[in-house]
């Protein structure tokens, strides 16, 4: 932009100085043309200016008739003065009248450049906000951990694969939340949760569901006693390292636990000891399974500065119904019924092979014009780390 405004200004100094030349010149025509014409007057004794006085001198001729003469008296010009005053005339009418509108017009043209240029810087500190849509483009590259946070002031938005190792991982880490046991899945239509700050118990409740593999021998010794007076001894417990870290590594967060801190409620859930710095049971735990759970798949991943950004749709299954993910008073449940068309499934005659293929092409089918899009937010920390800031839906 800086070449093109000095490029600008030189052709019109250049052009400015083609214009003096030629006004040069026409001024000095003007002036030869005002000497020849007050020459010819003169010549017929007509007075050429209003300076100019007649006055009758009689003059010897072969007619005797008498001429008009100009006499030059007091502060009268001659023609030869009066013609260097009509050239000088002429040259400021000519020349500095325009020079100066010349000058006028070169600031102008300057401010409207100076303008333009800071347009184009302001306009370039504009910044696109992602997450308004799940359509766009870009590079993937990068992975966690790979710098501080705020190294990177950037407002480009770089989409990435969505089998990218990164955003599985993030995305893999919160699939807890679609299970309904111990009210996991109202993650999706807290409130709180959507502005990036779950509360204690769903934090705790998904950081357990996520240790399930990882449950250890109790440190300390917990009993449970059965209505009908059996008493059972709990052995498996969640050492409070472990649900530290996974918290932290999920919400980046330093939690410091208490004695009345549960992880899940139903069936009894797991409550901490800081004798013992773990999370024991305090039930007897449940059996089977509810047939109830969020469908969802990502459907696209963007990166945008320090945040990466997953999309996904999602639906309520339950039974073999697709159902609309309904948000009542921040508890989720069944919304509007999407499809039913498998309850009457034909068993005698079907498989249970036959049964899956026909459900998977029925939730794919109405993942493309009826599911929910759910935008989840991951935000770098100080250490480098991606961890949950948000999740809304679109």
């Amino acid at each position: 932009m800086e070449n093109k405004d000095k490029q600008f200004i030189t052709g019109l100094e250049n052009n400015l100085d083609e214009i003096k030349t030629e006004q040069a010149a026409g001024a000095k025509v003007e002036g030869d043309l005002a000497g020849a014409g007050q020459s010819a007057t003169a010549a017929q004794g007509v007075p050429n200016t209003a300076q100019e006085v007649p006055v009758m001198n009689t003059v010897s001729s072969g007619q005797g008739a008498p001429t008009m003469n100009a006499a030059p008296t007091g502060d009268f010009l001659t023609p030869a003065e009066e013609q260097a005053q009509k050239a000088q005339l002429a040259e400021k009418r000519g020349v500095n009248v325009p020079l100066i509108v010349l000058i006028a017009i070169v600031i102008l043209a300057l401010a409207a450049v100076a303008g333009m240029a800071a347009t184009k810087l302001l306009g370039n500190d504009e910044q696109k906000e992602p997450g308004t849509s799940i359509e766009g483009g870009g590079a993937t590259d990068g992975g966690e951990g790979d710098g501080d946070a705020g190294d990177d002031d950037s407002t480009d938005i770089e989409e990435l694969a969505v089998d990218d190792e990164l955003v599985q991982r993030l995305y893999g880490r919160f699939s807890v939340a679609k299970n309904p046991w111990d009210g996991k899945w109202n993650f999706y239509v807290d409130k709180d949760v959507t502005v990036g700050k779950p509360g204690r118990y769903l934090i705790l409740t998904l950081a357990e569901a996520n240790l399930f593999e990882k449950r250890q021998d109790c440190r300390g010794s917990y009993e449970y006693e059965f209505n009908d007076g059996t008493v059972v001894q709990l052995t498996e417990c969640y050492a409070g390292e472990d649900m530290r870290q996974e918290i932290k590594e999920m919400f980046g967060e330093d939690m410091v636990f208490t004695e009345e801190d549960i992880a899940g409620t139903v069936c009894g859930g797991f409550q901490y000891s800081s004798e013992f710095d773990e999370f024991h049971a305090v039930g007897s735990g449940c059996g089977g399974t509810w047939p109830a759970s969020i469908i969802g798949k990502i459907v696209k991943a963007e990166r945008s500065g320090d945040n990466l950004f997953i999309y996904e749709k999602a639906l309520l299954q339950q039974e073999v119904s697709l159902y609309k993910i309904s948000d009542i008073d921040g508890r989720l449940g069944a919304g509007e019924l999407v499809d039913d068309s498998l309850v009457n499934y034909d068993w005698e005659n079907g498989s249970a092979e036959e049964f899956n293929k026909l459900q998977t092409e029925k939730i794919d089918e109405y993942f493309e014009k009826d599911s929910d899009i759910f935008k989840w937010t991951f935000t770098k920390n100080a250490e480098g780390n991606y961890v949950f800031a948000g999740l809304e839906r679109l």
